[in-house]
């Protein structure tokens, strides 16, 4: 059980960040860029947000668009690898008779999004629209549906003995439907408007 606490503490550190800077952008959202009516768009998706940091102090504006260039960077740079990975254990699973060689698997990996985005790009969506049609399926909803499917994996797949204890598990159910429910009843409303 002591191997436990590394990944348990990664997860709580992660979580608790991801939403306490969350929180933080939607309360300086609602008191810094509402009252002046200011909306991000297409052209313009981050430069309204440094208003926040401006309002302490105006040299803070340069961190925040370092860190934006950071943490874009960054996903670019390791998103290729997660999804190389992300597609190579599921292959193996489903296919173990076959030899997946992942440098091989990488090369079409790359060239699959990297061209997929590509042409996304190209194809002259705005950038809001393109995000209202994926973010669901990254978001809310794809997290909801993922996580009844992990429920289905570990029941079908996995030895009694390494599977979730009964609370664990009904706890994974009620994020599983909850997170689909919702994710679904926003991606509907947004799709419709």
């Amino acid at each position: 059980k002591r191997w436990l606490r590394a990944p348990a503490l990664d997860t709580i550190v992660s979580f608790g960040s991801v939403l306490l800077i969350t929180g933080c952008f939607m309360v300086l959202g609602a008191a810094v860029l509402h009252p002046n009516h200011l909306v991000p768009g297409n052209d313009d998706l981050y430069s309204k947000q440094s208003q926040f940091l401006a309002v302490i102090h105006p040299a803070l504006v340069t961190l925040y668009k370092a860190g934006i260039f950071f943490a874009i960077f960054g996903v670019i740079y390791a998103a290729f690898e997660l999804y190389t990975r992300t597609a190579y254990e599921p292959l193996r699973a489903l296919w173990p008779q076959r030899e997946w060689n992942l440098k091989k698997l990488r090369l079409w990996v790359v060239l699959y999004s990297g061209l997929g985005g590509l042409a996304i790009l190209w194809s002259g969506a705005q950038t809001v629209t393109i995000a209202k049609y994926v973010s669901p399926f990254s978001g809310v909803l794809g997290c909801g549906l993922w996580c009844l499917a992990m429920i289905w994996v570990e029941r079908t797949q996995l030895p009694r003995v390494y599977r979730m204890k009964d609370l664990l598990l009904l706890l994974t159910i009620i994020a599983g439907i909850t997170m689909t429910i919702i994710g679904g009843y926003v991606t509907v409303r947004s799709w419709t408007n």
